[in-house]
């Protein structure tokens, strides 16, 4: 008779995974959406047509706790859109600059005697190119867009935005009567109606080499609330121009100096060379949220962990939130003073300074509550900020819809959610390190 042993020295050695899902196990209540699991994402709020592509409206997210607790938005432009970008971040702001065959680049147009045409498209060393023509006899000194941002203005107030390009000449002469020539690159500061308050231009682009260019500039004028970029061709009055110009690598982003390019081919599908991509829901801060069925809450506990990046800088909002208005409830909510905070009821833990949504930076939050002997605590990418022992009152929460991007309709977010995780009872410290790890994982995020 043959036996199986499995003592210490087996290999037989069984141990249990840890999952978000398995949080829930056996009794626990809540929701799980998880963004980078595209196959539980739908476009329509039955759920009949998959979610999967970038800039997909997202009607269904499937609550993966295993609850049954659905999030969904039947409305069409109160959807939020499926979106990624890689690992590294999101730096790249020159939303469509690598989307060389649709319309974020000009087919053509006529200007001043001069016709601009898109007459090639390809990729050299893995990066998207155009090749854009520029034709006629010039009657005034003028300028054409090939390529703007006015979908891509980055929120700023102060600090450095800078952009970038590779071009060369590939047929023909470049124009010689102006005083800026060829290709060049603008960088405007805007108002908060984006009207321009001042701008500057780089050097320009007329060698048949490869030749790559940048433009920083400080957010310096008052009233000052974005910036802008945009590609300019320039010829000079009365020259006859014939010139076939490849351009390449245009970049947009925070900072002073270009970073590694990003291929931007939409606001919502950006992505890296060597880096995994992130998956999220994007919130416009307009009408975009979702909710969930009504909700049996049960216990006076509860334990919400998110992964998010809001792009608000004075407004209020909320990421999530449970349990009905008027009623002890809980989510996250940015105060206008710039202060993140859990609430429970009428109670609040708060810490300051805020984070820094301005760019939308990935930060993952966590906060544990109970309600009958008062404990709140908030913590932000695995530390924590701040703890609330204030009464709050007795009982437990009461039931109600949970909301994703708003508080129950109001206070809606602008930005991105990676993942999200409420619970009803207080998880555990090792726990709750392990679901910040994970939320962490989904959004590129590193914990302190």
């Amino acid at each position: 008779m043959l036996g199986l042993g499995y003592g210490i020295a087996s290999p037989f050695i069984f141990r249990s995974v840890w999952t978000p899902a398995s949080q829930f196990y056996p009794t626990g209540t809540g929701l799980l959406i998880l963004p980078n699991r595209r196959e539980t994402l739908f476009q329509d709020a039955a759920g009949t047509i998959p979610a999967m592509s970038p800039g997909d409206p997202v009607g269904l997210a499937r609550d993966l706790s295993g609850g049954g607790n659905h999030a969904s938005q039947a409305t069409a432009l109160s959807k939020p859109r499926l979106g990624r970008h890689p690992a590294s971040g999101l730096r790249n702001r020159a939303n469509g600059a690598q989307a060389v065959d649709t319309v974020a680049w000009g087919s053509g147009g006529v200007s001043n005697g001069l016709t601009y045409t898109k007459v090639g498209t390809g990729t050299e060393g893995g990066v998207p190119y155009v090749d854009i023509r520029m034709t006629g006899t010039a009657t005034a000194s003028q300028h054409a867009v090939g390529w703007s941002s006015a979908n891509s203005r980055i929120p700023m107030t102060s600090g450095f935005a800078v952009a970038s390009v590779t071009a060369r000449v590939i047929a023909g002469a470049p124009p010689t009567g102006a005083t800026q020539n060829g290709i060049r690159l603008q960088v405007f500061e805007l108002d908060a109606a984006f009207a321009i308050l001042t701008t500057g231009a780089s050097n320009s682009i007329t060698s048949s080499v490869d030749t790559t260019i940048t433009l920083s500039r400080g957010a310096m004028a008052v009233g000052v609330a974005y910036t802008s970029a945009f590609l300019i061709l320039e010829g000079g009055a009365t020259e006859v121009i014939d010139v076939t110009y490849r351009i390449k690598g245009l970049q947009f982003e925070i900072g002073s100096t270009p970073t590694a390019l990003q291929h931007n081919l939409s606001p919502y599908d950006i992505t890296e060379a060597v880096y995994a991509d992130v998956w999220y829901l994007s919130m416009d801060g307009v009408d975009d949220h979702m909710q969930t069925q009504s909700v049996i809450w049960g216990t006076d506990e509860s334990t919400v962990i998110m992964a998010m990046a809001p792009a608000q800088t004075s407004t209020q909002y909320c990421p999530f939130r449970f349990a009905p208005t008027g009623s002890p409830g809980s989510g996250f909510v940015k105060s206008a003073s710039g202060i993140m905070s859990a609430t429970v009821g009428s109670t609040v833990a708060a810490y300051a300074p805020a984070p820094t949504p301005v760019n939308g930076t990935a930060e993952v939050y966590a906060f544990t509550s109970k309600i009958q002997t008062p404990a709140l605590n908030l913590r932000r990418n695995g530390a924590l900020v701040a703890t609330s022992y204030a009464s709050q009152g007795a009982g437990i929460y009461a039931d109600g819809v949970m909301s994703v991007g708003s508080w129950n309709g109001p206070f809606l977010m602008s930005g991105r959610i990676y993942g999200l995780m409420a619970i009803n009872r207080n998880l555990t410290p090792t726990e709750i390190i392990r679901a910040e790890q994970y939320m962490a994982r989904l959004a590129g995020v590193t914990l302190t």
